[in-house]
């Protein structure tokens, strides 16, 4: 499979905040449409020198990964992991000089290739492929986050996400000195002529939802334009907010692509899976009923955490059982032999 894009559109506004803590690879400006692989970071706000970190993660990655695919062609999800564990180790080792303590970031990636485009993400920044030629969201990446896991679960609907007392936790990140992590890894091998992909940080996704972003990427404005809506549609946000673009202008199949295996459509973390779901949930909750019995999950007990009391009241009942058994036993006997 050989996929063209057209020249990568790039987001990178500093909001209210005092200095920038986002990142891309390659820098913003820098991006053309010979570039096979794109990767965003947002460094952690809560976390000092989070611009360093998005910095040095984005450009482990991007390097390793360039220099793999320029070798190989392809690549495999042992290389996303090695660049990723690369990521993490050069933030740990920078965290050694004196001025920079305790940092962090999340990791969004695309590398295009002869498999088709492989995914992968660390943290709360987005990951979205959007065919505007058919008005659908094909995948959004899971964050790794509590207010996500609570939205999965069902004890909040999405309206409240924005506004859930955790918002800004996370469950993964790069952290310097940190335990290894692992990224989400996806394999898209259905890849059409005006697919748009996006990565972005949250500053983006707290302004504009999947729906709005399909959107304004279907409406045909020029790059001009659709970059100025872009960033006037997200300037209400005070957080950095950044945003790579990647429209694929056409694709070439070559021998063997009936042999790719994509997973978009079936891994766990695609959240469009759990979108209809949760939506139909949230409806029956608004109108008082239940939702339908193919979207109950029933959780069955634990026989190793079941209640003492309980395991009484059933040796019991089976105590009573056994003598009524026996009663009744001698009584017939008593009978026959009368």
């Amino acid at each position: 499979m050989k996929i063209t894009i057209d020249r990568p559109l790039t987001m990178c506004e500093q909001g209210a905040r005092d200095h920038q803590e986002d990142a891309m690879w390659r820098a913003a400006g820098e991006m053309t449409a010979d570039d096979r692989v794109f990767v965003v970071c947002d460094g952690m706000g809560g976390h000092e020198h989070g611009d360093v970190a998005s910095k040095i993660a984005s450009e482990a990655v991007g390097t390793h990964l360039t220099a793999v695919l320029d070798a190989m062609g392809t690549i495999t999800d042992d290389d996303v992991r090695a660049a990723v564990a690369r990521a993490c180790e050069a933030v740990t080792d920078a965290e050694s000089e004196p001025a920079v303590r305790h940092m962090g970031t999340t990791l969004t990636l695309l590398v295009f290739h002869r498999g088709g485009v492989t995914a992968a993400h660390v943290g709360d920044s987005r990951i979205y492929h959007l065919r505007p030629a058919t008005g659908k969201a094909l995948y959004w990446s899971r964050d790794h986050s509590v207010v996500m896991e609570q939205w999965q679960l069902g004890n909040i609907k999405r309206e409240q996400m924005a506004t859930a007392p955790r918002r800004n936790v996370i469950t993964r990140a790069i952290i310097a000195g940190g335990e290894p992590v692992e990224p989400d890894i996806v394999h898209i091998t259905d890849v059409q002529p005006g697919d748009r992909f996006v990565l972005c940080t949250d500053g983006v996704t707290e302004s504009l939802e999947h729906e709005q972003l399909l959107d304004l990427l279907s409406r045909g404005y020029s790059d001009d334009e659709l970059l100025a809506r872009l960033v006037n549609d997200t300037a209400d946000n005070k957080d950095n907010h950044t945003a790579c673009i990647v429209r694929v202008a056409a694709v070439e199949h070559e021998e063997g692509d009936d042999t790719l295996t994509g997973d978009e459509d079936s891994v766990f973390f695609n959240v469009m899976r759990v979108l209809a779901r949760r939506t139909a949930e949230d409806a029956a909750d608004d109108a008082g009923e239940d939702a339908d019995a193919e979207n109950i999950v029933v959780v069955q007990p634990d026989a190793n955490n079941v209640d003492d009391d309980d395991i009484d009241s059933d040796r019991l009942l089976r105590i009573v059982v056994a003598v009524s058994l026996t009663i009744l036993l001698v009584l017939i006997l008593i009978f026959l032999f009368k």
